[in-house]
């Protein structure tokens, strides 16, 4: 039995280191751009033609996002840590389930976040750049997890 459990757990830390290394090579690989590339920000104002008091709206919105993005990102990552640190205990069935429950409350306050975020921005939009922001973030959804470029894979007929 305690094999088993410590097959789980080595899977579990596996799994989770991937994800970490995942994280850190897209974060890091975004925040070095090349010059005169911008961030998602510039490309939602571009694509969506907003006039100067829609942009400084906008800006606001963006940069309150950006802050509260970057609390629960620094949550994450101590709760990650806090997670790791616990590697050489003996017993810690009951903390490793509170901490995971607490990393999957803070993906889904990340996700909720982002989607009050859209929402907001949709609120300033004319008609016209809602459907325009309507089609940005389902191709965003579609294209998310996958190369550029790459097709999604076909449904499966029932």
């Amino acid at each position: 039995m305690v094999m088993k459990k410590n097959t789980i757990l080595y899977i579990l830390l596996a799994f989770l280191i991937i994800a970490n290394g995942f994280f850190l090579v897209n974060y890091l690989g975004r925040s070095r751009k090349p010059d005169g590339q911008k961030g998602p920000g510039d490309f939602i104002v571009k694509e969506l033609n907003f006039d100067a008091s829609q942009m400084e709206r906008f800006h606001l919105l963006n940069e309150d996002h950006r802050l509260k993005m970057k609390a629960v990102f620094e949550n994450e990552r101590h709760l990650k840590d806090e997670l790791f640190n616990k590697i050489s205990e003996k017993s810690m069935d009951e903390t490793i389930d509170s901490i995971t429950t607490l990393i999957g409350n803070n993906a889904k306050l990340k996700d909720v976040s982002t989607f009050y975020f859209f929402k907001n921005i949709e609120k300033i939009c004319n008609d016209q750049q809602k459907k325009q922001l309507d089609k940005l973030i389902n191709g965003a959804l579609r294209r998310e997890g996958r190369p550029s470029g790459n097709p999604p894979p076909p449904r499966k007929q029932h």
